[in-house]
């Protein structure tokens, strides 16, 4: 998923508490962050690693052209995702994080229910979308497609968001780190031939489903969720109010997430997309190991910045003060991948694991650069701009870039293939990070409280 959103401003008068809790320096961080930051890595590597040793297996064996189909079957089941998503990764945490949810059980129930509800809903509309669609695609797509929707349903189910507001993360952590392993096995051990690439999203879909159900079962037990029915006003108002975050996310979706549909759209080279497709995948791979990070820095940055501050040059340099840190892990984390992908080059090459190793490699090189941009993008967006009361300006930069890059996604992958899809990859974040640092190109006001 994208590392941008756009998260709600919090009302000063219900936060001081958890705001209370003092400016700390960049880099700080407190001894009950660490099992929970150890949950959220655990996650997130888990997240990140099962796709990249699935999918280079599947292309491996299913050949470029069902691999290119259920490539880009899995970029729409992605958008599926944004939609049931929503905004409620954000606008939950933030909900959750005003109530001292030990004794106000009903209110935190009440919470719950309504992103529960709201999110099937949602899964439902994408769920008649694929169905109306089907009698148009191909019969192979059409049931990738509807097998892939078995993910966004996990989602749906498993309150990641909860977990992360009331930092208790480590059964959650236990039960996706077993469903992705499990996953990647089932996959290894059944998907032998051509034939068998609709058993991936299947496979995937039934083990993301079953430790949704866990985590389900596991937050109405440990947390005292009583599951109530909510209002249908209750859930309107919570989509109308998280209508902004959703659109921004859907529009980072379509660049970042749905360049492998328009490469084949344009090109109809399965080799492309699939030499695509795997390099972005590992590129992605890469900038999902700093997510624990960004979730641990990411309250400390509003700490830090506080209520009436705007976006100028000093709130650029607090957050800069959180981001430098984060920068040099991805160095390590991206050096360290280097080289290992070349210490096992000839290993791949010789076992055919890995076909178009070097087109990969080639493609990942030029994309590695949006790893840097995209962490900036959620440390000064999400967690800078949007706090700072220029949520809108971030929508707004959002949505042109989006579609600045969608139309740069078409015209160079049409002339330069997988090439030109990478180079639009890359430039679409830079773009949103310049839009980013225009906005703190202010001088600091010479009055008010810093």
């Amino acid at each position: 998923m994208s590392a941008i959103a756009i998260q709600p401003r919090l009302r000063p008068a219900r936060v001081q508490g958890w705001m209370a809790r003092g400016h700390e320096s960049p880099g700080a961080m407190r001894r009950q962050d660490v099992p929970n930051l150890a949950a959220l890595a655990a996650i997130q590597v888990s997240n990140a690693l099962m796709p990249l040793f699935v999918f280079p297996y599947a292309l491996s064996v299913v050949g470029a052209g069902p691999y290119a189909t259920l490539a880009m079957t899995e970029a729409v089941m992605i958008a599926a995702l944004s939609i049931v998503l929503y905004s409620f990764e954000v606008d939950g945490v933030a909900r959750v994080v005003r109530l001292d949810w030990r004794r106000e059980k009903a209110a935190l129930s009440r919470v719950f229910g309504t992103v529960l509800w709201a999110r099937l809903a949602l899964f439902g509309g994408c769920l008649a979308a694929a169905s109306l669609a089907r009698p148009f695609l191909e019969r192979t797509t059409s049931d990738l497609l509807l097998a892939w929707l078995a993910v966004p349903l996990s989602y749906a189910l498993q309150a990641n968001w909860l977990f992360q507001a009331v930092e208790r993360n480590v059964f959650v952590a236990a039960v996706t780190v077993a469903s992705r392993v499990g996953a990647a096995i089932l996959v290894f051990t059944s998907v032998k031939n051509t034939e068998d690439v609709a058993r991936i999203p299947v496979i995937l879909g039934a083990c993301y489903l079953a430790a949704a159900l866990m985590s389900f079962g596991y937050a109405r037990r440990a947390l005292g969720i009583r599951l109530h029915r909510a209002p249908v006003g209750e859930i309107l108002e919570s989509l109308r109010h998280g209508w902004h975050v959703f659109i921004g996310s859907l529009a980072v979706i379509l660049y970042r997430d749905f360049n492998v549909v328009i490469l084949g759209a344009v090109q109809g080279d399965a080799k492309a997309v699939a030499a695509y497709s795997i390099a972005e995948k590992l590129v992605k791979g890469l900038q999902a190991t700093m997510r624990p990070l960004n979730q641990i820095y990411f309250p400390k940055t509003l700490r830090k910045l506080g209520d009436g501050r705007r976006a100028d040059r000093v709130s650029l340099r607090d957050v800069l003060g959180f981001l430098y840190p984060q920068f040099i892990a991805l160095t390590a984390v991206i050096v360290v991948a280097g080289l290992a992908f070349l210490a096992g080059r000839g290993h791949l090459e010789a076992s055919g694991r890995l076909p178009q190793a070097d087109r990969i490699a080639a493609l990942m090189a030029v994309m590695l650069p949006a790893t840097y941009f995209g962490l900036a993008n959620f440390m000064l967006g999400t967690a800078g701009l949007n706090h700072l009361g220029e949520r809108e300006y971030l929508y707004r930069s959002i949505l042109i870039v989006g579609a600045a890059s969608i139309a740069a996604c078409a015209t160079l992958s049409a002339t330069l293939g997988a090439e030109g899809t990478a180079v639009s990859f890359t430039l679409a974040e830079a773009l949103l990070l310049s839009a980013i640092l225009l906005r703190y190109n202010r001088r600091p006001r010479s009055t008010g409280t810093r």
